[in-house]
């Protein structure tokens, strides 16, 4: 194979079509990122993500590979699901994307990979943390939130998927405006969940829940009210 050949011989380039050639006859998750990455250090990040997007949607509105001779018959078994889709599109920065995917879904359900909120909700709070000091309830969250979108994901899958986030939030230029949007829309997102575990529905979720309230708390009063804060979290980490 191109990528196992490439990493011998260390030539990005061919270690890129590898993976290239890898996501389009299996468009995972897993490939995604290792795509995404070499695409990064090879320079023609923007590229790929075109690449991968357009054959996302090839997918999606076919349920079956287009006709073409490019590729050998292992294509005919490949798909793209909701996962895939807010994955490659949240990073490759294109925030406000999954954002209107997750307008239409209810209370965040953080047992199911193709759900976006959860991931995405994390996201824009690491992401509106622009210092990047993020408090340890909300790193622990983005981990748990990340390995969420893949199966058996590990901390490797995790780095991976962090390194690439990292790699576009410089990109995402967000007004005073938008912030403040953001901030109170993650705020009643995680309202909404608490309400619906209150109602003793996906009560397995309390905890995951508690601490995103939390941490969006601080978040927003920390610098306000920091000995309180301080102490709060203090109590907080000795009961979890």
């Amino acid at each position: 194979m191109k990528r196992k050949a490439g990493k011998k011989l260390g030539d990005k380039k061919l270690i890129l079509e590898g993976y290239r050639e890898c996501f389009y006859s299996n468009p995972s998750i897993r490939y995604l990122l290792d795509l995404y990455l070499t695409a990064v250090e090879c320079g023609c990040f923007e590229e790929i993500r075109d690449m991968v997007e357009q054959r996302i949607m090839e997918l999606r509105s076919k349920n079956k590979i287009p006709a073409t001779n490019f590729y050998d018959s292992e294509q005919n078994r490949s798909f793209a699901t909701e996962g895939v889709l807010f994955n490659a599109l949240l990073l490759a920065g294109k925030h406000e994307n999954v954002f209107e995917m997750c307008k239409s879904l209810g209370p965040l359900g953080w047992s199911s990979s193709d759900n976006p909120k959860p991931v995405f909700t994390v996201c824009m709070m690491i992401i509106l943390t622009k210092d990047g000091k993020h408090s340890k309830v909300l790193y622990k969250q983005w981990d748990k939130a990340i390995a969420n979108t893949g199966l058996g994901a590990n901390e490797e899958y995790v780095k991976k998927y962090r390194k690439l986030i990292d790699n576009i939030k410089g990109s995402i230029q967000l007004t005073l405006e938008q912030e403040e949007f953001y901030l109170k829309w993650c705020k009643d997102e995680i309202g909404r969940r608490v309400d619906a575990i209150v109602g003793n529905q996906h009560r397995g979720s309390y905890h995951k829940e508690a601490e995103m309230a939390f941490a969006d708390f601080k978040e927003k009063w920390g610098k306000k009210h920091p000995i309180i804060i301080r102490s709060w979290e203090n109590n907080w980490l000795e009961l979890t």
